[in-house]
């Protein structure tokens, strides 16, 4: 059985400018897909997270989430788990991180679930500044980018 993939909202907004939906909708019907097949997830948190901008994604998005959205409670069992590693975080001030804690949160829950996300690792120690793979490093979690996972996943391409 396929790992499921835990999208970030910066990889959908970096595949929009290298994929634009007028330019090539065969590459967001494929993850629409990939969707339906239970492959690739985008947490509530971070669909939230993308309703906050004002870009192209936002349509999509809503017209697809049934398809494509991991609801908020389906992660919450793990969600102290991925809180302690943000050092110096009440667990009621997890929320103020953002959807990161979330995200990860869902792969934890799922045990081969992947964190995708194009941030990179950092050294920071303030816990609102601390990046999605450096959790995942000390969680133990898998976490690649948005070109890795297009590998990975180029099986499922439509032919």
């Amino acid at each position: 059985m396929m790992s499921t993939y835990f999208l970030d909202a910066n990889c959908l907004i970096d595949a929009g400018r290298g994929f634009p939906m007028t330019e090539t909708p065969d590459f967001w019907d494929w993850l629409l897909i990939l969707g339906k097949k239970g492959v690739m997830r985008i947490p509530e948190k971070v669909i939230s997270e993308i309703r906050k901008g004002k870009d192209f994604l936002i349509p999509w998005v809503e017209a697809n989430k049934s398809t494509l959205m991991v609801r908020t409670d389906e992660c919450l069992s793990c969600l102290p788990k991925v809180a302690k590693q943000y050092t110096g975080l009440l667990e009621s001030e997890i929320e103020e991180v953002g959807a990161d804690p979330f995200l990860i949160a869902h792969a934890v829950s799922h045990n081969e679930g992947i964190v995708v996300t194009n941030e990179a690792p950092s050294n920071a120690t303030n816990p609102r500044k601390m990046k999605i793979p450096s959790i995942c490093q000390q969680l133990n979690t898998v976490c690649i980018t948005m070109n890795r996972f297009l590998w990975e996943t180029r099986a499922l391409m439509p032919k």
